[in-house]
């Protein structure tokens, strides 16, 4: 389930255009329950200069108790980025310290530096200074560091949290990035005396990239839906969507005409108050028009270069990676983030209407106008999105989660080690499946801590393990050459994974006769709780087996093509259903012999690339497009079985039928072909 669709709790029109009349403007107008949202600026309608500005509000509640973002990252739905951490200790000796560096960087590219000074007390420790003057004890040096982060977290320069948050008596501590992914995996740099994540700089300065565990998850697509109509298109839109500061509601208005459900007081948003009377209060925009944020601003061009957007020109939807402001969000605490208003979507400013104000007034608002003198003299109406009162259940507006959940379980796709191939191509990662009584758990002496591996060649019969383990190559969890010994990790509840090359070759590693024979078929893994087969307390787990392979060149360029089949779909599923589709592939046209087939169970071609598409039968609307872009959000798994995909049903408007389409990678074109089989089913 690599997307998932969260529709919007609340949204609404504002508008400062005037009513029918030309006289009176419609700034008091909620559009609340409107099926409609609109974007537009209209220049010099009601005179030469006057503005008329239309804008849209969307928000959506990430943490209520069913089909949030909060709930499904809970339950296990939803993939987050991580966030990456770093363990900070001193040793007896920091009290000599003085002068020394030590540089934190943030996710964000900015860094602290902290100076240590011998002549200063541990509680005198700053922002940017570590007070080392008695701390000689390992406690007392994490003291110091403590009060230094906590000064520089409260200043704002340290983008992070602190564990513990007061200090007691540990003899270390851990920073965490509040900014989530990949981004977070920063260097330090790490004077003598000081250890990050056991590392320390021993004698002079050492950057090491010290801050781990930060890791990239689920991207955030804000889509809206173009919505059809016989007005004036604005040619090469330019709409920037940004964070609403305040709450705001959005009221029971329909008239995008004539702008007269007006809130007067009795509740909803409008152009001027983001609550008209809401929970007995009347609360003023902090500017008339909807206050946001300037930063950050996410932009969609309906031009000839557009970018942000889906399809071509003005008729486009909207689609606008938003990853950041939602985990900011998400986040939110009084000391990081943004509180979650939701967002207001809007023409940039170069393309709202112009408007100056003159005499005492100028640079001002008034009468509902904003002041906007670099505005445009150009009308630019009429944009419109689907709001989510609409009929349409594939036209709401929506944030889109996408992210990249393929298991590649080398299991039943395991390679012998070759000069052919990269060292990253080289390496194998196999699983393990804890499931007791049906569900997967988390073993209890292993937790989410490390798990080893070792691996064994077949005894006579090739039908157990044979009594030595193999030796292995660097690489992966093995971290020798000539080591026998994998270490693995968790990956999520209940599942553990080990990554390793195996080699044919006995060139390097005495004696010979323990590493795997180029006529190898069969290779054995047992797993446990500790490395080496007579260490005392070891608990084997599992004993698992794979068959690797050879890879080889062909003499010519391969047009490999197949046939592949979902072998476990139904015809119906239900809309609350969280299903697995099993795909079985063979070459197209192969023939195998009659032996063969009287003899040998068929094995599965597992694909190392594969991709699924869905859409709707009755009109080929499609409503899981390929995405084999570089979030690869609809890639297949594989493990021994072959390749598969789960889906979340709930996407699905019930009641229709739908096709799943696959499409393989061909790596001698360079391009992705989409296989002539389709498969049907219908959701209820």
């Amino acid at each position: 389930m690599a997307i998932k669709r969260y529709y919007a709790s609340a949204d609404n029109t504002i508008t400062n255009a005037f009513q029918g009349d030309l006289k009176t403007r419609g700034t008091g107008a909620n559009m609340g329950l409107s099926d409609i949202l609109e974007v537009y600026s209209i220049y010099g309608q009601e005179s030469s200069g006057s503005q008329e500005l239309s804008r849209a509000l969307i928000k959506f509640d990430l943490s209520g108790a069913a089909n949030t973002i909060n709930s499904d990252a809970t339950a296990g739905k939803l993939k987050l980025s991580g966030k990456a951490s770093c363990t900070f200790a001193g040793t007896t000796d920091l009290e000599d310290d003085d002068d020394s560096e030590l540089i934190i960087r943030n996710a964000d590219g900015t860094s602290v530096t902290f100076t240590t000074d011998s002549s200063k007390s541990i509680s005198a420790s700053t922002a940017t200074l570590i007070g080392t003057s008695g701390a000689d004890t390992t406690a007392k040096a994490a003291q110091a560091m403590h009060v230094a982060f906590t000064a520089a977290i409260a200043a704002g320069t340290l983008k992070m949290t602190l564990s513990p948050s007061s200090y007691t008596d540990e003899t270390s501590i851990e920073l965490t990035q509040k900014k989530r992914g990949s981004a977070g995996n920063t260097t330090v740099t790490i004077p003598d005396n000081i250890t990050a994540n056991g590392t320390e700089g021993d004698g002079s300065s050492v950057t090491t990239s010290a801050f781990t565990n930060g890791t990239n998850g689920a991207n955030f697509y804000l889509r809206l839906f173009n919505a059809e109509h016989g007005q004036t298109l604005p040619k090469d839109a330019i709409l920037v969507t940004q964070a609403v500061t305040g709450t705001w509601f959005e009221g029971n208005g329909l008239d995008m005409e004539g702008y007269t459900d007006l809130t007067n007081g009795a509740g909803g948003s409008n152009w001027v108050y983001r609550q008209d009377g809401d929970e007995g209060s009347r609360v003023a925009w902090e500017r008339a028009g909807g206050r946001f944020i300037e930063s950050p601003v996410y932009t969609a061009s309906f031009g000839a270069g557009t970018s942000g957007v889906t399809g071509s020109g003005p008729t486009a939807d909207l689609q606008i990676n938003v990853t950041d402001l939602v985990y900011e969000w998400y986040d939110y605490d009084t000391a990081y983030g943004k509180k979650n208003h939701g967002f207001i979507v809007r023409l940039t400013g170069s393309q709202e209407a112009k408007f100056e104000s003159g005499g005492s007034r100028a640079g001002t608002d008034h009468n509902g106008m904003i002041n906007n003198v670099t505005g445009s003299t150009t009308s630019y109406y009429t944009k419109k999105f689907f709001a989510r009162g609409t009929e349409f259940f594939y036209k709401r507006p929506c944030l889109e989660a996408r992210w990249n959940d393929a298991t590649k379980d080398d299991t039943g796709n395991a390679w012998f080690s070759s000069s052919l191939a990269p060292q990253a191509e080289n390496l194998n990662t196999i699983y393990m499946y804890n499931y007791v009584r049906g569900q997967l758990r988390n073993i209890p002496d292993i937790g989410t801590g490390p798990i080893w591996v070792e691996l064994y060649s077949g005894s006579i019969g090739n039908n157990s393990p044979s009594t030595s383990s193999v030796l292995l190559p660097q690489g992966g969890g093995v971290v020798a050459a000539g080591n026998t010994v994998i270490t693995g990790g968790y990956v999520s509840t209940g599942i553990y994974s080990a990554s390793f090359a195996i080699t044919s070759s006995t060139s390097d590693y005495n004696p010979p006769s323990r590493l795997f024979s180029s006529n190898l078929t069969k290779v054995y893994a047992v797993w446990a709780n500790c490395g080496g087969h007579s260490q005392t307390g070891r608990i084997e787990f599992l004993t698992s087996s794979f068959y690797p392979k050879k890879f080889d060149t062909p003499a010519l360029n391969p047009a490999t093509s197949y046939a592949p089949n979902i072998t476990n779909l139904k015809s119906i599923y239900s809309k609350n259903e969280q299903a697995r589709f099993r795909i079985y592939t063979r070459q197209k046209d192969w023939n195998p012999t009659i032996y063969t087939k009287a003899s040998t169970e068929t094995k599965t071609l597992i694909i190392d690339s594969g991709s699924y598409s869905v859409y709707r039968i009755i009109d080929e609307l499609d409503v899981i497009p390929y995405g084999t872009g570089s979030l690869l959000h609809t890639q297949m798994s594989y493990d021994v079985s072959g390749n598969y995909f789960d889906l979340d049903m709930g996407i699905f408007e019930p009641g229709y039928a739908y096709a799943i389409k696959l499409a393989y990678y061909n790596g001698s074109i360079g391009s992705w072909v989409e296989q002539p089989e389709t498969f049907k089913f219908r959701v209820e």
